[in-house]
């Protein structure tokens, strides 16, 4: 066990939509720009911010939570990360205080801070705001004494009347830093629909819009001294190196990645490597079959919704997805996936589309979300990724429904917490295919891929 300094600061908000991804992508490349190598971490289960983060820093980026992950397992990731960077940036969730619970702190950035012992920036929406600014700060400091609030940054700022009310305003009664002031401007605004962001991928102006952030943090965010701040973060107690379970690739996985799955930790891509995989990355939009030599495939989340008429014109990757299931290999599905593996898709005009039909099922799109929740599941039965009897966390946000066109569907999974399938059931089994609404943090939830992995062996070996 030895200590290492490890600069780090989280970058929090007083409510979703108060400019918090914005301000830490511009901060990533601002600092990127310095020579500085920056690695970053988004708050909670979000796939979309984390990719933004990843590419303003032009470095792989994590997540950390508290309530699917433990703290061991998050002082372990951080302090790892600690040992090639300059400064880890932390990206909050919702508010400071946002959790699991309305009374208690799992999950919350403010938890995550406390185990990481980080000092905290809150970005404050303050249209229409000036001395409410300072009621709104206090009460973020009181709240909880034992989370580090250190100063703020305030966005959509209309001027330097407003900015000398709202700064002056706040200083009087918390005495703490205003480490920038961020002007309305409607270039800041990058497109949105149902589950966040749209995603980098299928935004455009992906590059632009981080280029622009960081030209705009830089003018407005004193970031000489967000660094400093960052550096006073205590050291951290970091283990020797651990070795993988295995050191050579015996099995290869092929994992959906493009426009219409793009929902991927890159933490489960490492974990599976560590276990031996060699990962292909395959598109079910445009590849024609499976990679060849596959163990295993993972059809993970997106949004296959808006590319439902592409997915099941595709027939000749859908032939041989059928082949594949029929013939036995593991086929790991979460949300996205599982409607992709269903016979049709109904979008919201009421249009069908033919899907898979690798699982008798059918997915619906609603105008509102079906499910925002984390989730945990009991096994009630061996399956491709779980033991019978054991628990899994993760979580599930859906704005899809689906309903079982037969009435012998059998389920891998009693849903402890969240929604699931049906309200009661997760993850449809039909051979070695598995598909559910929860999406697995296989790095935290290290069963998961040591199954895929077992799974695989097995399909191999047969």
């Amino acid at each position: 066990m030895h200590r290492l300094k490890c600069p780090r600061i989280v970058i929090s908000g007083t409510s979703s939509n108060s400019g918090k991804t914005f301000v830490t992508m511009g901060m990533a490349r601002a600092f990127e720009r310095m020579g500085l190598r920056v690695s970053c971490f988004k708050t909670g289960p979000d796939y979309i911010d984390s990719d933004y983060l990843a590419r303003a820093s032009r470095r792989g980026s994590g997540n950390l939570d508290t309530w699917m992950m433990s703290k061991e397992h998050i002082l372990s990731t951080v302090s790892k990360a600690g040992r090639d960077s300059d400064i880890i940036l932390i990206e909050g969730v919702r508010s400071l205080y946002d959790s699991a619970s309305p009374l208690g702190d799992e999950g919350s950035t403010s938890h995550l801070a406390k185990i990481l012992d980080a000092p905290v920036v809150l970005v404050m929406n303050v249209r229409s705001l000036a001395r409410g600014a300072a009621a709104s700060a206090l009460g973020f400091m009181e709240y909880d004494r034992n989370v580090n609030v250190e100063g703020f940054i305030l966005n959509m700022v209309k001027g330097p009347i407003h900015h000398i009310k709202a700064t002056s305003a706040i200083w009087d009664r918390t005495g703490k830093r205003i480490y920038g002031s961020i002007k309305r401007d409607p270039r800041l605004s990058i497109e949105m629909r149902h589950l966040g962001l749209k995603t980098t991928s299928e935004n455009e102006r992906c590059e632009n819009d981080i280029e622009l952030s960081a030209d705009i943090v830089e003018e407005c965010v004193d970031l000489e001294a967000i660094y400093r701040l960052a550096c006073t973060a205590p050291e951290m107690e970091m283990e020797g190196d651990v070795n993988d379970e295995r050191t050579q690739n015996d099995f290869r996985i092929s994992v959906a990645s493009d426009r219409s799955f793009s929902f991927l930790y890159h933490e489960n891509i490492e974990k599976l490597r560590s276990l031996g995989a060699v990962v292909d990355y395959v598109s079910p939009l445009s590849d024609k079959q499976i990679p060849e030599g596959t163990s295993a495939l993972l059809l993970l989340g997106g949004f296959p919704e808006y590319h439902a008429q592409a997915l099941g014109s595709n027939g000749s990757f859908l032939k041989d997805l059928k082949r594949a299931a029929n013939d036995g290999m593991p086929i790991y599905a979460e949300c996205g996936g599982l409607m992709y593996l269903g016979k049709r898709m109904v979008d919201l005009e009421k249009r069908s589309w033919k899907m898979s039909g690798v699982l008798d099922i059918e997915s619906k799109m609603h105008a509102t979300s079906q499910s925002i929740s984390y989730s945990k599941l009991e096994s009630t039965r061996d399956c491709i990724i779980a033991k019978k009897g054991s628990t899994l966390k993760g979580h599930e946000f859906h704005y899809s429904s689906v309903s079982a066109l037969s009435d012998d569907t059998r389920y891998a999974f009693i849903v402890k917490r969240g929604r699931g399938i049906d309200g009661r059931h997760d993850g449809i089994v039909e051979g070695n295919v598995l598909a559910q609404y929860s999406h697995i943090h296989m790095a935290s939830e290290e069963q998961v891929a040591r199954e895929i992995r077992n799974s695989a062996h097995r399909y191999y070996r047969s």
